[in-house]
């Protein structure tokens, strides 16, 4: 009599943080992104396969025969718990564009490959190694993996790989995998896929998946009944997030039941179970939305005080984030792009003015009357400074635009500078493409 069996696997991803309201999803310290998910194997073997996705704008990108072109080497490396190398491959990649604005990820493309490697049962690290030549720069990530023997139970289930599409072509089906445990990113929901191993002749089975946060159930679904096939089956479940879903970490859990006409997750039903991390966090241009408010508050360069009105009345944060998303692409110089450029460049001239304005009284620096004209006006052609003849301390700051001209006064000395030129509340920031 074999065993049931309920499979595990854990994936994490890391992000990095770029403003204190945002982090950048794919910021030059996240080079890339990959996930390891253990399947069935030939003979005693198990499978494991590795996805690798790196963008474009992470990569140096240099000018070659009227070309850009970025190289890079990709190791993986699968070790067992003492760190004794099992396997590993080495990959070369080289990437080619004509068009420079793609080559910066303004369109979010990405370079991604597949290795399939073979692993006894066993518990093991899942390494991958970008170097780039041009940068001399060396990445590395890690996560670890649970492969079990598949044949020594009844009825057992892989391990999951999200899914942002399938396209069933004939008697086959064209997925593409999400590489990347924020669900977040996919506004239509995702499928898990994932293989079931049906040696006890079962021609029918019930799904039944479930969201937890924290132990606490978020979502837990009805019984999906599906036909099933002795041996290997490839299964998909369209899985949706909740609309009110706050951003954090999350546990997906899927459960094979027995057929039997019960309801709900009967653990007398109870066959196999798979389960593994995701997260779920907005994005906008690129950008994982973490102090909306914050963010909300900073839009007063560039939105009329209805805007602002409409925007921050919302009744939900959902709702609120919504139209903070609104605003933005009503702004979109490329709409067609995964990039909102305007966005973007808002919101580094905020994160520029906060570092450099802040003031000695621990005010923001995007807050204060020069980070109000850097936000709007941007960088000045030139600066003056000048001192006051009768005071030693009070000083003056001019700066100088094509067709503008701003001062500021210091009247103690200590920073606190204070616009001394009249601006009007119709001066908003407005995109300028620069190239």
């Amino acid at each position: 009599m074999k065993k049931s069996i309920l499979t595990l696997l854990f994936l994490v991803v890391i992000t990095n943080p770029l403003f204190a309201q945002f982090q950048n999803y794919s910021a030059k310290q996240s080079v890339f992104f990959f996930d390891a998910v253990v399947f069935d194997g030939p003979g005693d073997s198990l499978r494991v396969d590795v996805y690798v996705l790196v963008p474009y704008e992470t990569l140096d990108f240099i000018k070659n025969d009227e070309m850009l072109s970025a190289q890079y080497t990709a190791k993986v490396i699968i070790k067992d718990m003492n760190r004794k190398k099992v396997a590993d491959t080495l990959m070369q990649r080289v990437i080619r564009e004509n068009d420079y604005f793609v080559s910066q990820g303004g369109t979010g493309e990405t370079d991604h490959f597949q290795v399939v490697m073979n692993v006894e049962p066993g518990s093991y690290y899942v390494e991958v190694e970008i170097d780039e030549p041009y940068s001399q720069d060396h990445h590395e990530k890690k996560r670890r993996i649970d492969a079990i023997k598949f044949s020594e139970y009844d009825f057992s289930l892989s391990g999951i790989l999200l899914i942002s599409s399938i396209e069933e072509k004939g008697s086959k089906y064209m997925i593409t995998p999400h590489i990347s445990d924020n669900v977040g990113l996919l506004k239509d929901g995702f499928f898990a896929f994932f293989e079931s191993y049906n040696s006890q002749g079962l021609d029918k089975i019930d799904f039944v998946y479930e969201i937890k946060k924290n132990e606490e159930l978020v979502l837990r679904s009805n019984r999906i009944t599906r036909d099933l096939k002795e041996g290997t089956q490839q299964n998909f479940i369209n899985i949706q997030f909740p609309n009110n879903t706050g951003h954090g970490n999350y546990l997906l859990n899927i459960y094979a039941l027995k057929s039997s006409g019960n309801k709900g997750l009967d653990s007398a039903d109870l066959l196999a179970m798979t389960n593994r991390n995701i997260t779920f966090y907005r994005m906008l241009s690129g950008y994982l939305l973490i102090d909306l408010d914050k963010a909300i508050k900073q839009l007063k360069y560039v939105a009329t005080v209805e805007e602002l009105e409409y925007i921050s009345d919302a009744k939900s944060m959902e709702d609120k984030q919504l139209r903070f998303e609104e605003f933005w692409q009503k702004r979109d110089p490329s709409a067609k792009t995964e990039r909102n450029e305007a966005f973007d460049d808002y919101f580094q001239r905020i994160s520029y003015a906060d570092s450099r304005f802040r003031t000695s009284s621990n005010r923001e620096g995007w807050n204060t009357d020069k980070g109000m004209v850097y936000v709007i006006f941007g960088e000045p052609q030139t600066v003056e400074n000048s001192n006051d003849q009768y005071s030693g301390s009070r000083r003056y700051e001019r700066w100088n635009y094509r067709s503008r001209r701003f001062v500021f006064v210091d009247n103690a000395g200590f920073g606190d500078w204070r616009l001394n030129t009249t601006i009007s509340s119709m001066d908003k920031y407005e995109y300028q493409k620069t190239y």
